[in-house]
């Protein structure tokens, strides 16, 4: 197994290769920020290095940007990088009136990213496609060159077994993906991840951990209070209609 740089770890960060893997360090409480790769899809670890390395340079760039899928016009692709983003624009308010605004959170995301990156990061990577395993696993001295450069740790989650030596910091879990990202709710389809909890937590700071938990919680109970309210206003208008 190579060595990782840090035992401990003040970030710990998704790198895709969709918003799952956010959604699981946000439920076990060592995910922070919200940074660049939490609600994309990606198709590839290759083109997340290659976006990296390209500074995401590129990223909103117009001449890039294409819209694919007829069922679902809030998925906007960047054809350069081979990334979706997928609940970042809303379907119906035009493109270029919230084009913008979606740059400058993307902008926010990207430093929140570049930041996290400086101070003792580990990546957390999930990949689903026997292709994607294939090519981490071909280029391991790739990614440990990856790591050396910008001083990070990587862990992956892995949906098949590699089938020869691997040396990266990996979990295997049951191929049980129902997660529909075009279109379809987020669904959560990380199984058997017991290993990869007492790894996470135990390497990241408990105190920081129980802030993160307190913080999703108080969304979380923020969100239902407001889903209360409007299904409230709902009915009451439904009513109104009926006595008009």
């Amino acid at each position: 197994m190579s060595q990782l740089i840090f035992d401990r770890y003040n970030n710990i960060v998704s790198l895709g290769c969709m918003c799952s893997t956010a959604l699981y360090l946000r439920k076990i409480g060592v995910r922070s920020k919200s940074c660049f790769f939490d609600w994309i899809n990606v198709d590839s670890f290759k083109d997340v290095i290659y976006l990296i390395d390209d500074n995401f340079t590129d990223c909103l760039n117009l001449k890039f940007l294409e819209q694919n899928f007829d069922e679902s016009p809030h998925i906007i692709t960047n054809t350069k990088y081979k990334i979706d983003f997928v609940h970042l624009f809303n379907s119906k308010i035009s493109f270029h009136r919230q084009y913008k605004s979606v740059k400058d959170r993307l902008e926010r995301s990207i430093k929140n990213f570049n930041d996290s990156l400086k101070d003792s990061c580990l990546l957390v990577y999930y990949a689903r496609t026997i292709d994607d395993v294939n090519w981490i696993q071909n280029h391991q001295k790739d990614i440990i060159s990856f790591c050396d450069k910008h001083k990070c740790d990587i862990y992956f989650i892995l949906n098949f077994e590699p089938n020869h030596h691997f040396v990266l910091k990996k979990i295997v879990i049951p191929q049980n993906n129902i997660h529909k990202p075009f279109g379809g709710g987020v669904s959560f389809p990380f199984t058997d991840t017991e290993k990869l909890d007492n790894f996470l937590i135990s390497h990241f700071d408990e105190s920081k951990r129980n802030k993160n938990l307190r913080f999703k919680e108080k969304k979380s109970v923020f969100k239902k209070i407001k889903n209360a309210i409007l299904r409230a206003g709902k009915n009451k208008l439904i009513v109104g209609e009926k006595h008009e």
